[in-house]
């Protein structure tokens, strides 16, 4: 007992039971209960082999792995050096068995830290093997498992990027919990995984390699501390934010462009903000992300709202197009959109079809998968969506906000594809022209994926001059600049107070209730737009993390959407209600109608949803009955006694 006790380092006055069960454990001496009876014998663990886990020899020699035939513990023996970080052996292990042989906790493999980049960090040797076996050499893990993660380590890995999928169960759970706080502000991003609904449990990163999946096709989610500042107070029925632009927005070349402009055009600042925004976050393109789940990247969808003439919406457009493309000549803009075919074709993969001779007929595709949209009037996208022609053009372009890995249309003679596309959409609207934009544009997810704008013009200008020269040439050569600076991929992360920060206003956010279910809808995504706003503030300073200040203007920028997005639809959706009880009021007039004709006769431009809306409230208020006769509603007018 000494000698064991000493050879690892117990002390066997102080830890006696513990030095006795590790004896026990060693020489497969069964120890009795607290009652003096023997317990009973227990099976051996069974222990997949190497050859069953996938691990090919050549892997086995690289970890210096062995195996061995079991004993009273295990079926069967996986046994392997562990190291130090000067990479000398310190102990030896044994899967699954308990042993006290490897001596002190270490990370497994070291080397892995010896590499720059993103690291995964899973649960068990098998794991970081198999992972290896699948060709990566960025997979470590915790000898002791993990629950014992020491928070010294977490130096070790700062500026680095760490995901975390450690098993499928409540240990598991726990575990990336207690490592991701380590982690947390000591490295660029920390995330863990969100396994797929369904999974097994205890299922983990050896399994998931096992069953032909790739680590990248996991679903990581940012991991968040709980805020230090939680200020929820009780949510109010109506939230106005401030429809005016802070000085907060106006950074840098930011500042500079609407400078340029201001003796040039009308047109709103707000306006020149996000066409500006726009147009440089579509010329950047994938090479800048923010990881929020998944990788964020900085393409807008914005609508520039306001009266048709007077606000000067499309003159925004052209200075914002005309610049982003003086700083980068390949840089594409589509003007108008007809089907989803003509869509994906300006960002097909590239191609060529042969002759019967081998030879090459016809070509076509680009490698640059940039492209931004320009529509004069959103509602001539909205109105030829209701085609069933082109009906799949909506749900492409709601798709394409997202920057999937690849985008497609099956198509009966040539199927499309075109591999990471970065689509961003500018769009002009009046208030009326939002009349074709339907419930189910909204609740479905098209609508609020736009950033709305309401600008007002400026005071007049009766002599326009051009675009102050200065300005616009350093203008240009900032753009040009960052576009030479950018790097292929660069993922822009958050400093810890921006974390703060963005966690303060997210919980805050979330808190809000909104005047009704549709407006929420409208805004839901508005989160998301302002990690994409600060991204492109971020690339456009040539920084690669996102510090408070830059946060602030983003969330800044954010809130006048919310204003924007308020004040045009709670007014516009009043009336559009209003005008359809009245509508509805007028048909009723010539007698009952069944609810199908009636839906025919005020006219198509209105959703289910909202027509029994607008008839619950009008039966409701008594001014109009409601029937059912033999499976068929009928309405009519209420006459009074």
């Amino acid at each position: 007992m000494d000698f064991f006790a000493k050879k690892h380092g117990m002390d066997c006055g102080r830890e006696f039971r513990a030095v006795l069960e590790g004896v026990a454990r060693e020489f497969g001496i069964h120890l009795p209960n607290g009652n003096g009876r023997t317990r009973p014998k227990e099976p051996p663990k069974h222990i997949r082999t190497l050859a069953e886990r996938g691990i090919s020899e050549r892997t086995a020699q690289a970890f210096r792995v062995r195996e061995e035939a079991g004993d009273h513990q295990v079926t069967h023996k996986i046994i392997f050096p562990v190291t130090g970080p000067d990479g000398q052996v310190i102990g030896e292990k044994t899967h699954k068995t308990g042993n006290v042989k490897a001596g002190p906790i270490q990370l497994y493999p070291w080397g892995v830290l010896k590499k720059d980049g993103l690291i995964y960090l899973v649960n068990g040797e098998p794991s970081v093997w198999r992972a290896y076996e699948a060709g990566y050499r960025n997979v470590l893990c915790c000898t002791g498992g993990e629950q014992n993660f020491k928070p010294e380590w977490a130096d070790l890995f700062h500026g680095r990027s760490a995901r975390i999928a450690y098993d499928h169960d409540e240990t598991g759970r726990k575990g990336m919990e207690k490592v991701a706080g380590i982690l947390h502000g000591k490295v660029a991003s920390v995330e863990v995984v969100v396994w797929p609904e369904g999974t097994p449990e205890k299922h983990d990163a050896e399994d998931w390699l096992n069953a032909g999946h790739k680590l990248e096709e996991l679903t990581f989610r940012m991991w968040e501390p709980v805020p230090k500042i939680v200020t929820v107070a009780s949510p109010q029925r109506r939230v106005d934010f401030p429809l005016e632009l802070p000085d907060s927005v106006w950074r840098g070349v930011v500042r500079d462009y609407r400078d340029m402009l201001a003796r040039t055009t009308e047109a709103s600042d707000a306006f020149h903000l996000f066409t500006f925004k726009t147009c440089i976050g579509s010329a950047i393109g994938r090479r800048a992300y923010v990881r929020y789940g998944l990788p964020l990247y900085g393409n807008l969808y914005a609508c520039l709202v306001g009266k048709t003439a007077e606000s000067r919406k499309s003159t925004s457009l052209r200075h914002g197009e005309r610049t982003a493309r003086e700083a980068d000549p390949s840089w594409r803009v589509l003007h108008g959109l007809s089907s989803a075919e003509g869509l994906l074709s300006q960002l097909a993969d590239p191609w060529e079809k042969k002759g019967r001779k081998g030879e090459v007929v016809a070509e076509g595709g680009t490698t640059d998968k940039r492209l931004l949209v320009w529509l004069g009037e959103l509602s001539s996208l909205l109105k030829k969506a209701r085609q069933d022609s082109v009906s799949n053009l909506l749900p492409i372009l709601a798709e394409a906000y997202d920057s999937p890995p690849s985008l497609s249309l099956p198509t009966k003679l040539d199927p499309i594809t075109a591999s990471e596309p970065h689509i961003s959409l500018l769009a002009a609207s009046t208030p009326a022209w939002l009349e074709d934009l339907q419930d189910r544009d909204i609740m479905a997810g098209f609508a609020n994926r736009f950033a709305f704008i309401l600008g007002e013009p400026k005071p007049p200008i009766a002599w326009p001059s051009p675009p102050d020269a200065g300005l616009y040439a350093k203008v240009i050569a900032h753009i040009s600049d960052v576009l030479l600076w950018l790097p292929d991929s660069l993922e822009v992360t958050m400093t810890g107070s921006a974390r703060d920060l963005w966690s303060e206003f997210y919980v805050r956010w979330k808190s809000q209730v909104w005047p009704d279910e549709m407006f929420g809808a409208l805004v839901q995504r508005i989160p998301d737009i302002t990690l994409k706003i600060a991204l492109i503030y971020a690339v456009l300073e040539k920084r690669t993390q996102i510090a408070p200040d830059i946060l602030t203007a983003a969330i800044d920028a954010g809130g006048y959407c919310v204003a924007s997005t308020q004040r045009i639809f709670t007014d516009f959706h009043a009336t559009r209600e209003s005008k359809l009880e009245g509508r509805i009021l007028e048909v009723l007039k010539a007698g009952p109608v069944k609810f199908g004709d009636l839906h025919r006769a005020v006219g198509g431009r209105y959703s289910t949803l909202e027509l029994n809306r607008a008839l619950d409230a009008l039966v409701k208020s008594g001014q109009i009955w409601r029937q059912e006769q033999g499976g068929t509603v009928i309405y009519g007018l209420s006459t009074e006694e």
